[in-house]
């Protein structure tokens, strides 16, 4: 199984798709822009592409990893979107992994935020954060693993470690624009 790393991960020719320069030893900085204050709540927005070059045929459970998080940062938003590259046919989960070293560590929960998105054609751009119904309005802006605890994990107290926002793909896609790409955006409140 093939795993696949987003702009935060791997430096790519945004002509060819083409991986370049490995960059996951050394985590890379995230977009960042001014933080916004809303009801008193400094936010901060990372985004995250991954390009595909033509073919790529991603396999059921093969892993796109998005960005990094800590376990004490606090989510608000995930907006998904992404070009017309990919088959009308294939779908993905949007979930949590626990980040490892040079790839993504243990499942956390696959399938938290999203459950099987259709991500064939061109999704517009889309509030991601309630799709697989786990988690509710009332669950924005609780910390990582708490969101986290709602779903598949067992937390009772913060573990203190990193997390990978990562898609899973849950059926065949095969890419079929000269290049595909996929693009996470999360507002969140970092850990202080």
């Amino acid at each position: 199984m093939a795993e696949y790393g987003s702009d935060h991960y791997v430096k790519v020719n945004q002509t060819t798709g083409v991986s370049v320069e490995l960059l996951r030893t050394q985590r890379a900085s995230s977009l960042y822009l001014a933080p916004t204050v809303a009801s008193g709540v400094a936010m901060e927005l990372k985004r995250a592409q991954i390009v595909l070059p033509n073919p790529t045929d991603l396999a059921d459970d093969e892993v796109l990893a998005m960005m990094d998080f800590k376990s004490g940062d606090r989510i608000w938003e995930i907006w998904a979107y992404n070009n017309a590259g990919f088959t009308a046919t294939g779908t993905a989960n949007i979930g949590l992994y626990e980040a490892g070293e040079l790839s993504v560590g243990t499942v956390i929960d696959e399938d938290l935020y999203a459950l099987d998105l259709v991500i064939g054609g061109a999704l517009v751009r889309v509030d991601v954060f309630e799709e697989a119904t786990t988690l509710t309005e009332f669950h924005r802006g609780l910390t990582l693993w708490e969101q986290a605890a709602i779903g598949a994990a067992s937390y009772t107290v913060d573990p203190y470690i990193d997390m990978t926002l990562a898609y899973t793909m849950s059926s065949e896609e095969a890419a079929t624009a000269a290049v595909a790409i996929a693009v996470l955006e999360v507002w969140y409140t970092p850990a202080r």
